[in-house]
């Protein structure tokens, strides 16, 4: 037996982040942008998509493991942490300009000038002494107004173009119109226009949303009103003028923030900030260990929720508000609630409660109308099921806690259903449905007699409780699952314990060993216990002993969340000691499992490493019951 024990080793699964951003210019769409969590020595694929008008240059940062820095589908292999960016550059082309006699090109001048795709360019064409500007030709479909001296042309191509003037005849004289950001000339229009002499001609300029007409100014003299925006202008010589705008000031009010002693305003801060009328403010409070947040007091009646730490304020007036926080009993701890765009917590609602240590809070998480509810994220260690949009969570500390929510997809999808021998699926049957999109469908697995269910096997990422044979699936996506069952476990011939209650004093004796060491006990894990007794079945079924998975078996890492490492144990222990003679009680077979790990410094290791706070057990007898192959599996932040 002493070779079986020291043929057991310890296993640790890495996981490596990548960071990925993007200059302007373009994205990466594979595997996209923000962070990601790989195996270490996976190899990702990498590809960045240049917008229009862009180019890609190359990938910038930790790139010595990406295979080729400068093409833009190349891939990175993860040996450690990386934060990497794809550059963009934009398009230029070139704009040529010229003119006919008697004038000249004076922006941009008159050659050939290099600019960004899409940059607009302004163009102003002078005329000389006694001639006036007619128009552009050329490659004019981009230019705002060929008719106009002043305009402009937005870069989408390389273009030519030609300032075209002819003499003004004796008795006529030109008016040329333009006018500042902010609105536009809008009788005649803007341009230049050719008048006979004496004519008076009438002007209108029309300010833009959230501006106002100043005046006009340039060869002013013959206007009959400078300040108003409907005037008139007499013809008695040539001349060119300007409507100015600005824009309409706005109004701004003061919010002044104070708080209370245990705690801080952290947004927007504390003391007197300007903002224009109607803007949304944003209020978050903080308060200091041993305090809790209570309220918001002064001028509240824009304030969405005065009993929120976060909330908001809109700027209709000048306000002066106050945070308010008080200490917390040494018995009772904060809990703070939020939650993401598309949804709420109902229950006991969102912003900071205070509660008695012990006390069970029940939680509702409500998602609006076209989205879903995801998961509770932030300090869900007491939470009994952080999938759940209705559970619970256990005040053993002052918590933090947000409720996320999605866009349920738009669509239908299939969802293909079916079993293993010894049950099947009853809800919906078994076949291939088609749902829509975000649908919560029922699921009921039934065993045939003599079986039970195991659990649910696929496409299982939006399945409630995959070790649940009642659960439900969310829609969004195509979906083929399977029901997966096995014989009752009976305990071979002459054993007085089942497999079930092995797994329990596992758990127990290596709980007391890591409170022996002053370490918090491990809780067990839905999914680490369905991995672990998949192992251990596979080790039976397929006649070895080690941490390899076969055809069929799960992976070590499946389902495992990112920024978490896993450790796993394994043993195979006699049922007695001497073959022939008696069988070992429930107690002697599990207390020499975990004092043979606790003699290997490898298993050791995992069972008394700081960072794990969940376990799963898994044990199968051999065919013959003369051994139990037993699977430990950890899990914690990494």
């Amino acid at each position: 037996m002493a070779a079986l024990i020291a043929g057991m080793v310890g296993c640790v699964s890495v996981k490596c982040d990548v960071t990925i951003a993007n200059t302007a210019g373009g994205s990466v769409i594979t595997p996209g942008e923000g962070t990601f969590t790989y195996d270490e020595g996976e190899v990702v694929n990498l590809v960045a998509t240049p917008d229009a008008g862009y180019q890609f240059v190359n990938w910038t940062g930790d790139v010595d493991d990406i295979a080729n820095v400068e093409d833009a589908a190349t891939t990175i292999t993860m040996n450690d942490y990386y934060s990497i960016a794809a550059s963009f550059v934009k398009q230029q082309y070139d704009l040529t300009t010229s003119s006919t006699a008697s004038g000249s090109v004076t922006m941009p001048g008159e050659g050939t000038f290099t600019y960004d795709e899409g940059e607009v360019v302004n163009l102003l064409a002078e005329a000389e002494e006694g001639y006036q500007f007619v128009n552009w030709t050329g490659n004019v479909g981009t230019i705002a107004n060929i008719n106009a001296a002043s305009t402009t042309i937005t870069m989408n191509g390389s273009y030519s173009i030609t300032a075209n003037f002819e003499a003004i005849l004796a008795g006529q004289y030109s008016l040329t119109i333009s006018s500042t950001a902010g609105g536009s000339v809008t009788m005649p229009g803007e341009g230049t226009f050719i008048c006979d002499a004496g004519t008076v001609v009438s002007l209108a300029a029309t300010p833009a949303t959230g501006y106002q007409f100043v005046n006009w100014t340039g060869d002013v003299d013959t206007i009959d009103n400078v300040e108003s925006a409907s005037t008139t202008v007499s013809m008695n010589g040539g001349c060119s003028i300007t409507a100015n705008f600005e824009p309409i000031p706005t109004v701004r009010y003061d919010l002044t923030i104070t708080s209370t002693g245990g705690g801080w305003v952290i947004n927007p801060g504390k003391g007197t900030f300007t903002y224009d009328a109607g803007t949304l403010v944003s209020l978050v409070a903080f308060p200091a260990s041993g305090y809790g947040f209570v309220n918001w007091t002064g001028d509240m009646n824009t304030i969405e929720n005065a009993d929120a730490a976060s909330t908001t304020i809109t700027m209709n007036d000048n306000y002066s508000i106050r945070a308010n926080f008080k200490a917390i009993p040494a018995s009772q701890y904060s809990l703070t609630i939020s939650s993401t765009d598309g949804g709420s917590v109902t229950m006991p609602g969102e912003g900071t409660f205070i509660c008695d240590a012990g006390t069970v809070v029940s939680l509702v998480a409500i998602p609006a109308t076209g989205y879903q509810f995801v998961n509770w994220t932030g300090n869900v260690g007491t939470i009994a099921n952080v999938n759940a949009a209705s559970t619970t969570i256990t005040m053993s500390g002052a918590y933090s806690i947000t409720a996320n929510f999605e866009a349920i997809p738009t669509g239908q999808y299939s969802l293909t259903t079916s079993s293993t021998s010894g049950g099947s699926v009853t809800v919906p049957g078994e076949g291939a449905f088609t749902c829509d999109a975000g649908t919560v469908v029922s699921l009921v697995a039934t065993p045939d007699v003599g079986y039970q269910f195991v659990n649910w096997t696929g496409n299982v990422g939006t399945i409630a409780n995959v070790n649940a044979a009642s659960t439900t699936i969310t829609m969004n996506d195509s979906y083929s699952i399977r029901a997966d069952f096995s014989e009752d476990s009976v305990s071979p011939p002459g054993i007085s314990y089942t497999e079930a209650e092995a797994e329990a004093l596992i758990i127990v004796l290596v709980n007391d060993e890591r409170q022996q060491s002053g370490l918090p006990t491990l809780s067990e894990d839905p999914l680490l216990t369905s991995l672990a007794r998949e192992h251990s079945t596979s080790m039976v079924e397929n006649n070895f002993f080690g941490h390899q998975r076969y055809p069929g078996e799960r992976s070590f890492s499946y389902g495992q969340p990112p920024g978490t490492i896993r450790g796993e144990n394994i043993a195979m222990i006699p049922t007695r000691r001497v073959i022939p003679g008696p069988y070992l009680s429930l107690q002697e077979v599990c207390e020499w499992a975990v004092s043979a790990w606790m003699s290997s410094s490898g298993h050791r290791e995992n069972i008394l490493e700081p960072r794990y706070n969940k376990t799963g057990v898994g044990v199968s007898f051999s065919e013959g019951g003369e051994y139990l192959y037993i699977t430990q599996m950890f899990e914690g932040a990494y």
